[in-house]
């Protein structure tokens, strides 16, 4: 278990990630600390691929997880980005928070296969459901 001790570093650099592009959420974005954001989430997103080159990792089980938080993490992202405004920086933390379940599910279905990270991603609807009801950012 100790093996795999530098996966604790993904969700951390992750998180970094958001809460830079959490500053600008009220006076509106600052465009070099939403590039680097940009740039831990393709760390971050590095990371998972040359993780897939472990022999204990499916890539092919990765890659449809990793597509999928590609997704939702990055068009909210590049339009915080173009227009600096704090509603879409906000809405671009939330897109972050959100897809952090996509994150773990990544990373589940990599090292334990396609149904655990089916399992993880089951999570995603009730977040969404009860990101309606409580303030995610």
């Amino acid at each position: 278990m100790g093996e795999y001790w530098y996966l604790a570093l993904l969700p951390i650099v992750y998180i970094a990630a958001i809460t830079a592009i959490s500053r600008g959420e009220v006076h509106g974005g600052d465009k070099k600390i939403l590039l680097g954001s940009v740039g831990l989430y393709s760390l971050v997103i590095g990371s998972i691929l040359l993780l897939m080159t472990l022999p204990q990792i499916n890539g092919v089980y990765t890659i449809p997880f990793l597509v999928l938080f590609c997704y939702l993490i990055f068009p909210p992202l590049f339009k915080a980005i173009s227009s600096l405004k704090p509603l879409d920086v906000r809405l671009a933390v939330k897109a972050g928070i959100m897809a952090l379940i996509l994150l773990d599910a990544t990373i589940a279905a990599g090292f334990a296969g396609w149904w655990y990270g089916l399992i993880v991603l089951a999570l995603f609807p009730l977040s969404r459901l009860l990101a309606r009801v409580f303030a995610v950012t």
